[in-house]
């Protein structure tokens, strides 16, 4: 057994929170090497370097990766220009005057909302609104990367790839960019088309972690691909006349923890516990040759520093601490069978690596156990939906008691008020699960989207976990469980009606899952409504509803004025010019003919017209009258709404609704009309033509209005023959029944 010797030229300890983070860098132009800690502390071997810290402004969430770009580079392009006049070509120096205190960097911001970076080869910031590329030390924007090449790991520019390689991929051209990616994909990229062709892929889907390119005149002639869990495959241009490749796949026996290239086919790799070897890809044996390096473990990340004098540094852990190194190490190989320590180390080594694959065991042992029950339950569960299934009848909902499974999303509203203000009420959906013990729901997610009826807009959608199921017992015994939540709904971004449709998700893994769709249903502003308290109707008996209204309304302005909470962002810009009304309508009225209605029918016709999703509170809407009806809209706070039914003659009813708020008139108004069609069966009343002919005049003239080409004028008329309109259509429905009711 052989070994490479290693000497430590340089070494300094730091007290840091992780060394997985702390990526090594720098540049080779200068020979330098640094590691950035969380705290935004440089560490270095280099003096000009030790006592540095980045500014601490923007980087409370830590430092994960940083790149050196501006000043180096500069720096290089300045001494390059020089040596073309003859001068002998000089290093850029560093100041080694080392200050005893820190010296903190301000950072400078190059770019913003950046997800993701890539740094092999040239510097790429990739942002959702596009991707930068760095060029002569500027970044410029790029077309041969996205926004959506975020999982991009590894890439290369490939300016001319043998013929072989594009005769065997069926690649458009020899130019091009080849890529690696966080699954474990190698593509090649013509950056004029944007077309991605797959070239090979890792079996185990692992991440790339290092692409080597070997060039022959300037021409690719292999392609080298690192896997993390060490999987390496090449392929080579053969030096037969026929075009093909040579596909060779090697195996490191751990995880690839950090590599770096020596020269062509030769590399440095840290390994498993950290332990770092020579590897040799291409000898006499034709087979992967790696010679483990003595002295060396826990070393996270890695960077060779001169090629041609064999030195690296090394980031490494030390108990709670990290040690950043510079080693030199011998390429000419020695047995350790005579060397005392260096088998010393190799069995500290082996112990450490047995001790890493025995907690790897322990933990996929603990992974298949949860997958093992995940699957159980999974299985279980599915069983249960699908007796569920097959006992479902046709038009009735679910219920505990026939299928074991019951679902209910039912429109509550909610005050802090003890004594019924309706200014501060809320709108709630309360969803609720009752389900057995079989159906084990637990960890599923519950999708609630809510769609406008009236709008092609996209509504409010919200993912709720079904966490936290509560046993219920009957006489002492478990009988099911039970999870009940109240989701806020914000009436000024939500437009009612809207359809609610629920759905319950069972995740599989990270990109599949089973949608169990549970109900829909349409909910509109009186679902959301609050019944007056009897303070309320008194004080509009006593000083009337366009006096109490107008009290709560511009309450409710000044309590939209002075909110703290952000919840009405355009109020004090709305102050000063608050919009007008051109309607002014507080009363419509709505008639029925109904051929035959009994007492106690009339008498249970408004209840049950606004007693939908209010079956708990709906005789606190009456007061004790069941021909008039006393509520508040959540979505209309300060403005109380009457509806009143009478009977105009033994075969027609009126149903009266006064609102000081012409919006909130209107919209009760169209509730109302839709509960009724969905209610009782309707056939339409022979009208007086009269009074339709001069509703479809006015209808007519409105269509007119609509079309004209001056602006200004048109729109002064549109709201003037709107108005019109409006007025004929109240007079006419006042007058005229539109429809005939037959109560089932």
């Amino acid at each position: 057994m052989e070994c490479l010797e290693t000497e430590q030229l340089l070494h300094k300890t730091f007290a840091t929170k992780n060394s997985t983070t702390i990526a090594i860098t720098g540049c080779y132009y200068h020979n330098i090497s640094f590691a950035v800690s969380e705290q935004g502390q440089l560490l270095a071997v280099d003096a000009a370097l030790e006592n540095l810290e980045l500014g601490r402004l923007g980087l409370s969430d830590g430092v994960e990766q940083v790149t050196v770009f501006d000043k180096l580079t500069r720096t290089r392009l300045t001494d390059s220009e020089s040596s073309g006049n003859g001068h002998a070509r000089k290093r850029a120096k560093i100041d080694n005057e080392c200050s005893q205190h820190t010296q903190f960097i301000e950072l400078t911001a190059v770019a913003s909302n950046v997800k993701h970076m890539l740094v092999h080869h040239s510097l790429v910031l990739i942002s959702p609104e596009g991707a930068q590329q760095l060029k002569n030390g500027t970044l410029h924007d790029t077309s041969e990367f996205s926004a959506t090449d975020t999982n991009m790991s590894y890439h290369f520019s490939v300016q001319n790839i043998h013929t072989s390689f594009i005769s065997f991929f069926s690649l458009p051209k020899n130019s091009g960019l080849i890529y690696g990616t966080t699954c474990g994909a190698v593509y090649w990229r013509d950056v004029n088309s944007r077309q991605d062709t797959l070239l090979f892929r890792m079996e185990e889907d692992e991440r790339i972690v290092f692409l080597d390119l070997l060039q022959t005149y300037n021409t690719v002639q292999t392609v080298i691909a690192f896997g993390e869990q060490g999987t390496i495959i090449s392929y080579a241009a053969t030096d037969q006349e026929i075009s093909g490749l040579e596909m060779h796949q090697f195996n490191v026996q751990s995880p690839i923890r950090s590599i770096d290239k020596v020269q062509d086919y030769k590399y440095v790799i840290s390994t498993g516990t950290g332990r770092v070897s020579f590897l040799d890809l291409k000898n006499d044996k034709s087979e992967l040759v790696s010679i483990r390096m003595s002295r060396l473990s826990h070393v996270q990340h890695l960077r060779i520093l001169d090629r041609e004098n064999c030195i690296f540094e090394a980031v490494s852990q030390k108990e709670n601490d990290i040690e950043l190194s510079r080693i030199k190490y011998n390429s000419v190989p020695i047995s350790i069978e005579n060397n005392a320590e260096a088998m010393q180390q190799l069995i500290e080594d082996t112990l450490d690596q047995l001790a890493q694959e025995e907690a790897m065991v322990k933990s996929m042992e603990i992974k298949e156990q949860t997958l093992s029950d995940k699957l159980a339950s999974t299985n279980r569960t599915l069983y249960a939906l699908r007796s569920i299934n097959d006992k479902r009848e046709l038009g009735l909902c679910n219920s505990l008691d026939s299928t074991g499974f019951e679902f209910t999303v039912r429109p509550i509203t909610q005050s802090n008020s003890s004594e019924g203000c309706s200014l501060n009420t809320r709108a709630y959906l309360r969803i609720c699960i009752k389900t057995s013990r079989f159906l084990e729901l637990e960890g599923w997610d519950l999708s609630i989207q809510l769609s406008p009826m009236d709008s092609a807009l996209i509504g409010e959608a919200k993912l709720i976990s079904v966490i936290g199921f509560e046993p219920h017992y009957e006489n002492g015994i478990e009988r099911h469980v039970v999870w009940e939540r109240d989701i806020e709904i914000d009436l000024d971004k939500q437009r009612l009606p809207a359809k609610v449709s629920t759905t319950l998700i069972m995740t599989l893994n990270d990109t599949k899952e089973l949608l169990f769709p549970v109900s829909e249903l349409i909910l509109d502003d009186i679902h959301f409504a609050r019944p007056c308290s009897i303070h309320m109707k008194t004080s509009i008996e006593r000083r009337g509803l366009d006096e109490i209204s107008s009290r709560l309304m511009q309450s409710y302005q000044q309590l939209k004025l002075h909110d703290r909470t952000g919840r009405y962002p355009l109020a004090r810009l709305l102050q000063n010019d608050p919009p007008s009304l051109p309607l002014n309508h507080k009363n419509v009225h709505i008639r029925y003919t109904v051929p035959s209605l009994s007492d106690e029918q009339y008498r249970s016709l408004l209840p049950s017209i606004l007693g939908e999703g209010h079956s708990d509170n709906i005789k606190d809407f009456f007061h004790g009258n069941a021909e008039q009806a006393l509520f508040t809209m959540a979505s209309y706070p300060g403005c109380p709404v009457i509806v009143n039914l009478s009977r105009v003659s033994p075969g027609m009813i009126d149903f009266s609704i006064q609102c000081s708020y012409t919006p909130a008139l209107f919209k009760v108004e169209s509730i109302l009309l839709h509960r009724i069609h969905q209610l009782y069966m309707q056939d339409t009343p022979t009208m007086d033509t009269k009074k339709l002919k001069s509703l479809e005049t006015s209808i007519l003239e409105l269509q007119q209005a609509c079309q004209q080409n001056d602006q200004q004028e048109s729109a002064a008329a549109l709201l003037a023959q709107l108005k019109k309109t409006i007025d004929v259509l109240c007079t006419v429905h006042h007058q005229e029944p539109i429809g005939s009711l037959t109560l089932l």
